[in-house]
Order: structure tokens, then sequence, then C-alpha cells
């Protein structure tokens, strides 16, 4: 059976020295569980060197997409790696390696068994809201409804 690719997005301000540690254990991980996958590193303003670190991981890995933006801002990274994402389903990690590899895939299960559209991970009890959430932009106000699954301290993912 074919597992549904990923994109995880991640955000990086100066973040020179994470970057191959971070994107290897991710690749591994993601490549052992079989889940076709690409990981979308968007340098917000780095001053280091972390641009040049993104090109040399992209190079040996053609699954790491780098796109380096001028501005700062943690939002504006995420939402860039966003749009240029591939996949459906999307993850954001933090780019100093606090996402264990482990959450991820926990993550990824989560949204294949309970169908939720966003995953929270504090631990590892599942609990899953619906909500609906309103938003406007320049076309007027837009409902959604948006299952939730919040992942506490505790509980076993099967």
């Amino acid at each position: 059976m074919m597992r549904k690719p990923l994109s995880v997005v991640i955000a990086m301000y100066n973040e020179e020295e994470n970057i191959k540690p971070v994107t290897r254990e991710l690749s591994v991980a993601l490549a052992h569980a079989g889940i076709p996958y690409e990981i979308i590193c968007v340098s917000n303003g780095s001053t280091d060197g972390t641009e040049q670190e993104l090109l040399a991981a992209s190079e040996e890995n053609p699954c790491i997409h780098p796109i380096f933006l001028k501005e700062k801002g943690y939002g504006r990274a995420v939402i860039a790696g966003m749009r240029e994402s591939s996949y459906e389903w999307v993850a954001v990690v933090v780019a100093d390696g606090q996402t264990a590899p482990d959450d991820l895939l926990k993550a990824y299960e989560t949204m294949a068994q309970t169908g939720a559209d966003v995953i929270r991970i504090d631990g590892t009890e599942i609990t899953i809201h619906e909500l609906a959430v309103s938003f406007k932009n320049g076309k007027g106000t837009h409902n959604v409804d948006v299952k939730v699954a919040h992942i506490e301290k505790g509980s076993k993912i099967n």
C-alpha cells in the first residue's frame, strides 16, 4: 500500500549548525517508514552560513528544497514553505532539533488513523477536537471545519 506523501516545512533563522543533523534525522526516519517526503527549508533572513548549508544539503538529498527569504519572521517563513509544498499533508517542525523524528512519525500516523487536519504534539495521548474556523480575506468571510488531534502525555499510538 502506497503511503500518503508528506511535506515537512522548517523555518530557519541562523541554524547553520543544525541543518545537516536535523534534515538527516528526518530523512532517515521518513524513508525508513516508507513515507514519500520533501523537506522544505526556509531561511528567513539568516546572517550566518545557513543558506550555504541548505544548498549543500539539497545537493546531497534531492528531497530537500531550500527557499531563501530576505525578510525575517517565523510565520512568514512557515507560510512561504507551505505555499511551496507539493503534497496535501504538511508538517511544520522547528529547526533546532527539538522535534524528534518519532514525534513526526507519530503525527503522521495520527493523521492517517483519525483523519485529523491539524496535529498538536505535547506528549503521547490523543484527543480529537472538531472546530469550526471562520476567517476573512479580500473575498469575504469563509467558514471551514477543522479536525484537530491533540497528542498529550500518557497515550500510545498503535
